[in-house]
Order: C-alpha cells, then structure tokens, then sequence
C-alpha cells in the first residue's frame, strides 16, 4: 500500500510542483529602469511556498536609454532528481513616467528544456520542454513596487518513446516586493509573488535576490 501510495499520488503530485518551475515566476525588478549604458547582475532564488523546492537564476540587465533597458536570465530548479535542466529568460522593460510613482511595462519570454527521472514519473524517463511569455505592469518607487501579471505558458512532455504531449497553462497575479539598497551600487530585493491557477487554486511565491549594478 504504501509503494502504491508512493508511486501514484505522492510522485505524480511532486512532478505536477516541479512543472510550476519550470517558468521564472518571480519578477524582482522595480518600475525604474537602469542608466543608459548601465550594466546590473542579479542572482538570487523563487521558492514554492509549501513545498520544499526552489528555484535559482542568475539574471544581467543593461540600460538601453530612452527609458527602456533589457534582461537576460539563466534559471534552474533545485531539485535533485532533476539534473539535466535549464531554462533561459530574456525581457524587455520601458518606463513612462519620469518621476515617482513610476509606471513601467515589462513583456518577458523563457524557454527550458530538461529530463525527470525515474522516481517522479511512474514508468521511465520524461523529457520536458516549455515556453512562457509574462507581460507585466509595475507601479512604484525606487524601493517599494506592485506589478499586476500574466504568465503564458506551453508545456510539451514526452516519455520514453511516446509522443509529445502539449499543455497550456494561463496564470494571473500580482507580485509585491521591496528593496533595500547596500551602499551605491548594491541591493537586496524581497518579494511575494501571488498567483492564481489551474481551477483558481491561489499559489504563493516567495523570493529574494541581491544585484549589484556597474
């Protein structure tokens, strides 16, 4: 009863959190955008708020002028029975308003690829692969900031010889951080990210990152 326990409801239900990182979910960027020729580096960790998982990437920004700079993010779940995984986020952010409260708009897409072992999925290995685009609205300050989001995303999946299968999945949420700065060129960011899905089933997301800007 309990290998039966094990196999059919805990394991399917793990690999079902592991697909909710698979996509960045965390936004940590306020309205403001960086300098022109400006450079910025972030890493920092999205958390699944009641499961035991997390999610790392390292993230560079640079200021474009015009209001507008852009990011490149590097993302990977820690998890260790999913050692062949890693996905790739680039965005572009402009911001409207020259004094505070700042409006920005931010439109984000990712792409990842990777393999599950055997203990999370019931017979052999699956490959997965998925793609998401995020637009996102931020209002703030240059510490405090609340970004009203959508994520999009496709999920393909594939056992062993199988076809693949397509999943599409529609999130909506806001995220709410703060940052605190360490000195001229260093920062520390904490969020919440709030997100509603799958049968509105609300799912919260913690987060924390620190950058440093050059």
């Amino acid at each position: 009863m309990k290998d039966f326990y094990l196999k059919f409801i805990i394991n399917p239900f793990l690999f079902f959190i592991f697909i909710q990182n698979c996509i960045p979910i965390s936004l940590l960027q306020s309205p403001k955008v960086i300098d022109k020729g400006k450079s910025k580096i972030d890493a920092g960790i999205t958390f699944f708020y009641y499961i035991p998982f997390a999610e790392w990437f390292i993230a560079y920004r640079y200021g474009l002028g015009l209001n507008t700079d852009f990011g490149i993010k590097i993302f990977d779940p820690f998890i260790s029975n999913f050692p062949y995984w890693c996905g790739l986020q680039i965005d572009l952010k402009h911001q409207f308003s020259d004094n505070p409260p700042y409006v920005s708009f931010d439109f984000a897409s990712s792409l990842g690829y990777g393999m599950v072992g055997e203990e999370y999925v019931i017979i052999g290995e699956q490959k997965l692969l998925t793609y998401s685009f995020s637009p996102s609205l931020i209002l703030g300050g240059e510490r405090f900031y609340v970004a009203c989001r959508v994520i999009n995303w496709y999920s393909y999946s594939k056992k062993n010889n199988s076809p693949w299968i397509q999943d599409i999945f529609l999130w909506y949420g806001m995220s709410v951080g703060h940052k605190f700065l360490i000195g001229e060129k260093s920062e520390f960011i904490l969020e919440l990210s709030f997100m509603e899905a799958f049968k509105n089933e609300l799912f919260i997301f913690p987060a924390l990152c620190f950058g440093m800007e050059f």
